[in-house]
């Protein structure tokens, strides 16, 4: 099967309303593409999003990823995430509740 990052423009494909959106659970497929990833600056500044459930075909999450998701109080990162950089929850100042996986092997 092909893998990509979740992008900015796959994000635009999936959710017509992600400027409004307060719910976010992020595919593992999307367009015949294993989700494996979700690239930098992709919900950078999605102010209205409170919760996000990240699949378990993503092992990545990108630099600023979440961004300034100033709503955002609650995401389950899936156990197959290895890797979250710089940024990532960076001024997410309503965030209360962050479920980590184990396997975590690098943060920033």
């Amino acid at each position: 099967m092909k893998k990509r990052l979740f992008s900015a423009r796959m994000v635009l494909a999936a959710l017509p309303l992600a400027g409004s959106a307060t719910e976010l659970v992020i595919p593992s497929e999307l367009d015949g593409y294993t989700v494996t990833g979700i690239g930098d600056y992709t919900f950078n500044n999605c102010v209205s999003l409170t919760n996000i459930i990240i699949p378990n075909s993503v092992t990545h999450m990108g630099n600023s990823a979440f961004r300034a998701c100033i709503a955002l109080k609650n995401i389950r990162i899936s156990s197959t995430v290895k890797s979250i950089s710089t940024n990532a929850f960076r001024d997410c100042t309503s965030l209360i509740n962050v479920i980590m996986p184990e396997g975590l092997q690098t943060i920033g």
